[in-house]
């Protein structure tokens, strides 16, 4: 009798890690569903370009090109990433005079060099660095 217990507790232990690992693999399964959700709208820009609420990453491949940023009110919460690998520089403009915040002031225009990434994100009244 006392063999049939240590056998009956091994099964229980063993069902319990089978389910914890069911459990683990439907997590993963969850996890993965949410990833393969995300929209990753990466382009590539060689003109002057006004972003769109379908932009998300943006890289500039030609030097000395114009990025607009739509409305901050039009766009709230909205991120944009704007990199550049141009080889020069880039410049991200705003529309109706909304000012970008970066950490040294605000500005009407912000230089983008190359290899640099300015990331914004609307406030609702104004872009904000991040």
């Amino acid at each position: 009798m006392a063999q049939k217990a240590f056998i009956s507790k091994d099964k229980q232990i063993i069902l319990r890690q089978q389910r914890r690992i069911d459990e683990l693999n439907q997590s993963n399964r969850d996890l993965q569903n949410i990833v393969d959700s995300l929209v990753f709208n990466y382009v590539s820009k060689n003109d002057d370009h006004t972003l769109t609420s379908d932009d998300n990453y943006i890289d500039v491949i030609v030097p000395n090109k114009v990025m607009t940023l739509p409305g901050a009110s039009l766009n709230p919460n909205k991120v944009f990433e704007i990199s550049n690998s141009s080889g020069g520089s880039t410049i991200v403009v705003t529309t109706n005079k909304e000012k970008i915040y970066l950490p040294n002031g605000e500005y009407l225009t912000a230089t983008i060099n190359d290899g640099e990434v300015l990331k914004v994100a609307s406030t609702g009244t104004k872009w904000r660095s991040l």
